[in-house]
């Protein structure tokens, strides 16, 4: 997981993923993301294979977002270890419900 702090508001992020899409590399997927109710910070949930994939992706949205991981070295270490599959499940589950929400 990593929080992004927008520079400069959410109106050129925004923009930059309805014009260019999310510029994710090789070795790094989107699974979901929330954003605060002042649309000035978004937690995003991403699975990489490396640091150096994750890496990537973040410097092509450096301009625009400021990049933290949760508790720093700490919060790396438990989001690997508990918060990504938790998330996960989560979401699975929410999904889940929408889907047999949506089809009754």
């Amino acid at each position: 997981m990593v929080i992004e702090h927008y520079r400069q508001g959410a109106a050129p992020v925004y923009h930059r993923l309805r014009s260019g899409g999310r510029r994710i590399p090789d070795g790094v997927r989107f699974v979901d993301s929330w954003v605060d109710e002042r649309l000035d910070r978004c937690w995003q949930l991403m699975e990489a294979d490396s640091r150096e994939a994750l890496d990537a992706w973040t410097s092509a949205w450096s301009d625009l977002v400021d990049f933290e991981a949760p508790a720093g070295p700490i919060g790396r270490l438990v989001s690997k270890a508990f918060l990504a599959s938790y998330l996960r499940r989560l979401l699975e589950t929410r999904n889940d419900w929408l889907q047999r929400e949506l089809e009754s």
